[in-house]
C-alpha cells in the first residue's frame, strides 16, 4: 500500500509540472471578453443602439449610431463568448488557471464591467 501511495504521490507531482509547463507556454496573461445579452428595459428604451458582432473566435465589433455619423470600433481577445455562453464553457478556459491556484502557483482573474453586468455571476 505505501509503494501505491508514493507512486500516486510521484505521478501527482509529474501532473503538476506538465500541467503548469503547459500554462505557462500558453501565457501568463490572457484576455477574455463575455458580451452580455441586451437587456429587456434596454430594448424598451432604445438604449440597444449599440450593436456587436463576433466577428471570429477572437474578435468583436462595435457598431454604434450617432445623429452625425456611424462609429464602428474593433476589438481583438484571446477568447470571446458570445451573449448564449455558459458558465460551464467560460469556466473551461480558467479552470487551468484554477489548478494552477490550487497547486500553489500565484494567479489573478480579473473582471472588469459596469455595475451589475454579471462579473460575480
Amino acid at each position: 500500500a505505501e509503494r501505491l501511495r508514493e507512486k500516486a504521490n510521484g505521478e501527482a507531482r509529474k501532473r503538476r509540472a506538465l500541467h503548469n509547463q503547459l500554462v505557462d507556454l500558453q501565457g501568463n496573461i490572457r484576455v477574455y471578453c463575455r458580451v452580455r445579452p441586451v437587456l429587456e428595459h434596454e430594448r424598451k428604451s432604445g438604449q440597444a443602439g449599440v450593436v456587436v458582432d463576433l466577428e471570429d473566435e477572437g474578435e468583436v465589433a462595435l457598431r454604434q449610431s450617432h445623429a452625425s455619423r456611424d462609429q464602428e470600433d474593433r476589438f481583438e481577445f484571446d477568447q470571446v463568448f458570445a451573449p448564449e455562453s455558459s458558465q460551464a464553457q467560460v469556466f473551461e478556459q480558467v479552470e487551468p488557471l484554477a489548478l494552477s491556484a490550487l497547486d500553489g502557483y500565484n494567479v489573478c482573474i480579473f473582471a472588469y464591467g459596469q455595475t451589475g453586468s454579471g462579473k460575480t455571476y
